[in-house]
């Protein structure tokens, strides 16, 4: 599986460019310890883990002086206060907060209660009742309550949500509306399928040079799709020509992928994931990538997506998924099972069949927590055998 080196900060010096081309031998200051290369499922390019590692982080100076004031205003300050409170969590995490506390003013005037004056738990608990008798899912609800809570401290009420009956209520949501989560992996043999079902849903030579890379990379990458992908064709990029390199001669070559920020490192501290070379398996990503860059559209003058199409347009989320939707349905296998995230599971389950350490595959897929083992489908990781 791929190896892994966590960024750290580099306070006070701006990014380094990275080469997107085949480059030297060289990996800069970074030092390669701990290597241990595993198969995956038997088959494939070899891949492995490493903790070491810098990526080059945002200069942390201050912003220019035509934005700096000797002596802001008090209305300045609250600006700049609402400014940093934003920046704290993502723009859909802010969104999906607001629309919480919408909610919660609608049920306050519902029942008469004042919308100025600080909740207290019983209308709280009130309002998980409210949204459970409505049906709102059980994550729904606690994604709500982290709104409420979010949304008290930031304006100095005290966090009534932050007690024990909140606490089971939420609980008692999660487990009434608890859902099986019936998302298929995509293991080594599916996605050998699907590499082979490229050329019969792909219109042209360079599209298929593109989903095999994105295919490949996505799996042995344990990639998130929104780390790969655009939002939208004007939306702001995730995965950037520079971030993605080739290093490396003969067996020791290596694709290293920059994630910059992603869904467990909201601070941006940035990661390198590097998959080492398989010259003797077609299923090699950094031959996929190789053959994808040689004929990809050229950049001008401005950043652009490292997967874009030849018009230069970046491959978006949505493309993304209804390719892989027309590969699965290529295959004859049940279209609503399979995602765009299943890469990612199957990549976990992968690596669980191969043998790898519970703990290890948590550090591949860079997950924060122990929910990495919900993702491990024993049952299907044979699937796909007889493709």
């Amino acid at each position: 599986m791929p190896k892994v080196k966590q960024g750290r900060k580099n306070a006070g010096k701006p990014a380094t460019p990275r080469r997107t081309r085949k480059a030297g031998t060289g990996t800069g200051s970074a030092s390669s310890t701990s290597v241990v290369e595993e198969d995956v499922a038997g088959a494939g390019a070899g891949t492995s883990i490493i903790n070491d590692g810098k990526v080059s982080a945002a200069s942390t100076g201050r912003r220019s002086a035509g934005m700096r004031h000797t002596h802001p205003s008090v209305a300045d300050l609250f600006v700049e206060r609402n400014r940093l409170m934003l920046a704290s969590r993502a723009q859909s995490t802010h969104s999906t907060y607001r629309k919480a506390w919408d909610a919660f003013e609608q049920f306050r005037l519902r029942y008469h209660y004042d919308i100025n004056v600080e909740p207290d738990v019983e209308q709280v608990a009130q309002f998980i009742s409210f949204l459970s008798w409505h049906g709102y899912a059980g994550s729904t609800i606690s994604t709500y309550i982290s709104g409420l809570a979010f949304g008290m401290q930031a304006s100095g009420w005290p966090d009534t949500t932050d007690c024990f009956a909140i606490r089971r209520l939420v609980d008692g949501c999660r487990r009434k509306f608890a859902q099986h989560d019936t998302r298929c992996p995509i293991t080594f043999p599916i996605l050998k399928s699907l590499i082979h079902a490229i050329p019969h849903v792909c219109p042209n030579s360079y599209n298929q040079a593109l989903f095999r890379a994105a295919f490949l990379v996505a799996f042995f990458g344990f990639l998130r799709v929104g780390e790969f992908t655009a939002q939208s064709k004007r939306g702001p990029l995730s995965l950037l020509e520079n971030d993605v390199c080739i290093r490396g001669e003969g067996p020791r070559r290596k694709l290293e992928v920059t994630i910059r920020r992603s869904k467990s490192d909201q601070t941006g501290k940035g990661c390198c994931i590097i998959i080492p070379t398989n010259t003797s398996s077609p299923m090699c990503p950094v031959l996929a990538v190789d053959n994808y860059l040689s004929i990809r559209s050229s950049s001008q003058g401005r950043e652009r997506a490292f997967f874009r199409h030849f018009s230069t347009q970046p491959l978006t989320r949505h493309e993304f998924g209804k390719t892989l939707k027309q590969a699965i349905s290529f295959l004859n296998l049940p279209v609503e099972f399979y995602s765009s995230h299943s890469f990612r599971i199957g990549a976990a389950t992968s690596a669980a069949m191969a043998g790898i350490p519970d703990a290890r595959i948590q550090n591949m897929g860079r997950w924060a927590s122990l929910s990495h083992r919900r993702y491990i489908r024993a049952n299907y990781a044979l699937l796909g055998d007889s493709l």
